[in-house]
């Protein structure tokens, strides 16, 4: 029994890859983008809420309508920090921005010159 065989070059085994129409290309430029906004966006939301500042109190450091970012997980806060203390009830949100004077263990003093 005498059989050739004929040898195909390597183009005509492998699969053609699947083409990829116009509409699936504009989809991925504007589908990965998207995805990638809302990652950071919800990431984001997670770790920080913003807050506006109001009033003077805070100068010259803080401004009146600064805008600062709260990080929601933040630790223990340290002397000199700058903190926002919940002063709102259930009905209201009312946060005020502060600076730590004193921590754990220290002794302030109230003098009225």
């Amino acid at each position: 029994m005498n059989s050739e065989f004929t040898e195909l070059p390597a183009e005509e085994l492998a699969p053609e890859p699947p083409q990829q129409g116009r509409g699936d290309r504009i989809a991925r430029r504007i589908l990965i983008p998207l995805a990638v906004v809302a990652l950071v966006l919800g990431v984001g939301y997670v770790f920080f809420s913003p807050l506006r500042v109001q009033g003077d109190s805070m100068e010259p450091n803080l401004h009146d309508a600064d805008r600062i970012l709260r990080d929601k997980h933040a630790g223990v806060a340290k002397r000199g920090a700058i903190v926002l203390l919940d002063m709102g009830t259930p009905s209201t949100a009312d946060d005020i921005v502060k600076r730590v004077i004193a921590v754990a263990g220290d002794t302030v003093e109230v003098v009225d010159d």
